[in-house]
């Protein structure tokens, strides 16, 4: 399964730049879910949840937890998600 990827607010970067913030972005992402085919699946599971939720500062922990029971990676925080 694959996914495109997007990055937005680069419009100071030049093409290269945007391209290669993109492949790390994608290999940061792949890398903490596991593999490229779990990206779709979580994505879904988390706009849902967001549909159903919103997305309020308190609820991101859940997020977190949701994303770490159906892959099970452990999620960092950083300080910004307390």
């Amino acid at each position: 399964m694959s996914y495109r990827l997007k990055l937005y607010g680069f419009e100071e970067a030049s093409p290269q730049q945007v391209q290669a913030a993109e492949q790390r972005f994608r290999r940061a992402l792949e890398a903490a879910l596991g593999d490229e085919s779990l990206v779709l699946p979580v994505y879904t599971a988390y706009r849902r949840l967001v549909a159903t939720y919103g997305e309020a500062p308190g609820e991101r922990g859940e997020m977190f937890r949701l994303i770490q029971t159906t892959t099970g990676k452990k999620i960092e925080k950083t300080a910004q998600d307390q």
